[in-house]
């Protein structure tokens, strides 16, 4: 059966915009009788097998872009301070060093708090879903340029390390400084390290296990014994030298999270629309909080439906099969035939009786 005979053409599922209970109810008979007639019980475990390998690998991509975040918020918090210190009055010294801080313990509490915030949102998918950031936009955020301190502001920058400051005002906020951003890195390295161990099984389960290889190869780099040691025989201050150390060390991180990132980028490009079925264009979709996508119109309409309480249609497809079979008076337990063609509104309202998955299983059978 072709698609036009079971469902309006999908351009005209999306100028339904309103929450008109008549139109939501077509929508839902559309979709319910879509679902019931494409999805056998092989063809639905395999959409679920793929939204579940997707989900991880978007869930990794999106973790990637926090820590890049992470790690250049943390140069450019060294950086601005440093800057400001030039020019700043003794005075002011000890606001600058509380100031450095206080970033830094923004950006570790971001960190340590991760996990947590994720959990809640994939919690929320549920009951009522919670819309995350585009992919456009975590991108965005990670390459953002007002967190970002070039190379040659670098070495600039470090020139006020070089020699230590006479009085001990300058030189305990200087040493503050370094400090934080010394730590800040040091945090960055464990979260990182951490992520791996949790994402590396994904990259050895792909192809013959190099790309794993070469991340563990690069993260060793940051625990070598050059990489970690104070340097008490360079001429210039140790704080210069630990600072071109920890510098170091942020850009193996950048590397390896971008290396992350870019893998994982074609595990999560976008397969199906879990709801009308149709390819998922990335720029297009809507990523809910368990990282589960959908494309934009069709939770738009799934989001009127249920008057805001959308729940996520991958995580409960059973239930959003009952549910849009119920606003859309489908009876899940009849057979697909002809009824596709007719209108919603004619069909007489049944008592949802019969689950999604035993409905597809008897059509399909």
């Amino acid at each position: 059966m072709s698609k036009s005979a079971t469902l309006p053409p999908k351009s005209k599922t999306k100028m339904i915009l309103g929450p008109d209970k008549m139109l939501t109810s077509t929508w839902c008979a559309s979709i319910a009788r879509l679902q019931m007639e494409k999805l056998t019980p092989e063809k639905r475990e395999a959409m679920l097998q793929r939204a579940q390998r997707r989900r991880a690998a978007t869930r990794m991509r999106r973790k990637c872009c926090k820590k890049i975040s992470y790690s250049r918020r943390a140069k450019s918090s060294w950086g601005s301070h440093t800057l400001t210190l030039r020019s700043a009055p003794a005075a002011h010294y000890r606001s600058l060093s509380t100031s450095s801080t206080l970033h830094r313990t923004r950006i570790q509490s971001e960190m340590a708090d991760e996990d947590d915030c994720e959990a809640d949102e994939e919690a929320a998918s549920f009951r009522a879903c919670v819309e995350l950031p585009s992919t456009a936009a975590m991108e965005k955020m990670a390459a953002d340029p007002t967190h970002g301190v070039d190379e040659k502001l670098f070495r600039d920058i470090l020139k006020d390390f070089a020699v230590e400051p006479a009085d001990d005002a300058g030189c305990a906020t200087k040493f503050k400084l370094y400090e934080d951003y010394v730590e800040t890195v040091a945090s960055s390295r464990a979260d990182t390290l951490k992520f791996w161990i949790a994402c590396k099984k994904d990259f050895l389960s792909v192809g013959d296990g190099s790309a794993a290889t070469a991340v563990d190869r690069s993260l060793k780099a940051i625990d070598k014994a050059d990489n970690l040691a104070i340097d008490f025989t360079a001429k210039c201050w140790f704080v210069h030298s630990m600072i071109k150390k920890a510098n170091a060390n942020e850009k193996i991180i950048q590397r390896v999270l971008s290396a992350i990132k870019t893998k994982v980028e074609l595990l999560s490009q976008c397969g199906e629309c879990p709801i009308c079925l149709e390819p998922l264009e990335d720029d297009k979709a809507t990523v809910l909080g368990c990282c589960h996508k959908v494309c934009t119109d069709c939770w738009a309409q799934w989001k009127a439906a249920k008057q805001g309480r959308a729940f996520c249609p991958l995580c409960r497809h059973e239930d959003f099969v009952t549910e849009v079979a119920k606003i859309g008076a489908v009876d899940l337990g009849a057979s697909v035939g002809s009824s596709a063609a007719v209108p919603p509104s004619t069909i007489a309202p049944t008592a949802p009786t019969v689950s999604a998955a035993a409905a597809v299983t008897a059509h399909t059978s």
